[in-house]
Order: structure tokens, then sequence, then C-alpha cells
């Protein structure tokens, strides 16, 4: 993860993890504390299943931008691609952001940050990617791109990350895989937390990933191996609308403008597309 102030007063956070798929973080800084002039800062930060942290250098607006980690594919079957999350927030200078680059969905990272275990051995829901205000606490969570659920049986795929909704996988055998939603989670999962798969009788479930609500985990139906993949997280933008659940902490001023929700069955995961244009031609910014 690299971040600079760039001409035009800009910081960029930008994460690409090998083997662990792409997230990003884009901080865009309107400073109101100094005139004219760029500076330049660089700081590196890689996924290491740690909670991570950026202090503002500059009073302004930044722009907030994550990918949900996408899942491996496993035998040629893939699992859920990540979602995409942006917004615009205003930081005084000095305040401190936190910040959850998620793992994917393998023996080594497991999902970090949400993804849950699956049926099968060392394969797990990728990890919600997501920036907090004031505490580590899931409540104070502002802004979440939701990761991908895993694969199920040898040929199910899992669904994508969230966006406002998760992608479900129910198309297939076994129960369980629906998608996180904006104020319920899936099958087994929980609130941040996808829901496990289970292995029963050659029946392998896919797991959940993780998100704003985790999605949903698969439960075989214990005939063959034939059981479905594993639903995706949501993601979330925290707005005067947006859904807050009993107990939500974060004060109304880091309340964010210029959203965008993509699920992960959407969004071009090349770098080599401007992203931002392709989401304005597409009219998502509220």
């Amino acid at each position: 993860m690299d971040i600079y102030v760039k001409e035009k007063n800009t910081v960029l956070i930008t994460v690409d993890e090998p083997n662990i798929g792409q997230q990003v973080y884009t901080l865009n800084v309107n400073r109101g504390d100094v005139g004219d002039g760029a500076q330049s800062i660089a700081t590196d930060y890689v996924y290491t299943g740690k909670v991570q942290y950026f202090t503002t250098p500059y009073t302004g607006n930044y722009q907030l931008e994550a990918w949900g980690v996408k899942v491996e594919t496993v035998a040629e079957v893939p699992g859920g691609l990540g979602g995409y999350a942006t917004g615009i927030v205003p930081l005084k200078k000095g305040e401190e952001i936190i910040i959850y680059v998620g793992g994917a969905g393998n023996s080594l990272a497991r999902g970090w940050n949400g993804g849950a275990s699956s049926g099968t051995s060392n394969v797990y829901g990728g990890g919600a990617s997501d920036i907090r205000v004031e505490s580590d606490s899931l409540f104070n969570r502002i802004l979440v791109a939701g990761g991908g659920g895993s694969v199920g049986a040898s040929n199910k795929p899992g669904g994508a990350g969230g966006g406002i909704n998760g992608v479900s996988r129910t198309e297939s055998y076994g129960s369980g895989g629906q998608g996180g939603t904006q104020s319920s989670a899936g099958n087994y999962a929980s609130f941040g937390v996808g829901g496990a798969g289970s292995y029963y009788k050659d029946g392998r479930g896919g797991a959940g990933g993780g998100g704003r609500y985790g999605g949903g985990g698969v439960y075989p139906d214990y005939s063959r191996d034939d059981d479905r993949g594993g639903g995706g997280g949501s993601g979330y933008v925290y707005t005067d609308k947006s859904y807050k659940p009993s107990g939500y902490a974060p004060p109304s001023r880091f309340m964010l403008k210029d959203t965008a929700l993509l699920s992960g069955n959407r969004v071009c995961r090349t770098k080599k597309v401007d992203l931002h244009k392709v989401i304005k031609e597409m009219d998502l910014f509220a």
C-alpha cells in the first residue's frame, strides 16, 4: 500500500499484494490549512493480518476507496470476486483512520477480517476491507468492501462480495450461500463475519465472505460433492440514509458523500481501467 500527496494536493493509498488479490484505498485531499503547492510523502503498507493506521496530514476532504478480497480459484473453479466501495469524508489534520486490509481465502491469510472456513481444507471466504474511525470496533466502520465467498463442490463457484449486497449462490445443492445485505447476514454468518461451510459425507459447502454483514456458509445435502459455493459479504458506506444497527458508533461528522458501492461481479479488476470513469459513466455516484 502506498500513500502519496501528489500534485493538486491528493493522497493515494494503493494496495496490490501478490497472491492476495487487489485492494485499493484512494484518498484525495483538498487541503484546508495551506495554500497551493504539493508536498510529497510516501509510506508503504502491505497485507499483514494486523490493524493498520493512517494519520491525516492535512484538514480536508478525503476520498476513501476499498476493494474486498477475491477468493482464489480451486481446481479451475473461481472463488467470488471482492466488492468495491468509495466515498468522501471530511477529516481534520492529525486524525487517525483505522485500516483493515482483508486477507485472501487461502491457508496463509485465512480470510482475515471476516472470511470463514469452508468444507474444503485450507479454503476460506475472502476477508472484507474496511475503514474505521475512533475505534477498531465493527460498529465503527464507515466504509466496507465485501469479500467474496469460497468455492463449494468441485464445480460450484463462490458469490461475489458487495456492493450493496453480496452475491448469493443458491442455485445448486445444500443449504445456505446467501449474500449479506445492508441489514442481515447469510446463513451461519453474522455482523462482519461470514458463515462457515461444512464437510459431510463427501459434500463440501462453500464459506461466506466477510463484509458489513457476512455472506452465508453452506451445509451439504449429504448426497455427493455437488454443494453450492458461499455467499459474498455486503459492502457499506456511512451516510445519512444508510442502515445503522443498534450500537452503531461513528459520529455524524464522518458521514460520507459522493458514495458508490459495486459488487465484485460488476467491477473491472484491472488497474489499466479508469474505475472512476467507469463509475461515473454508470451514474452510480449518489
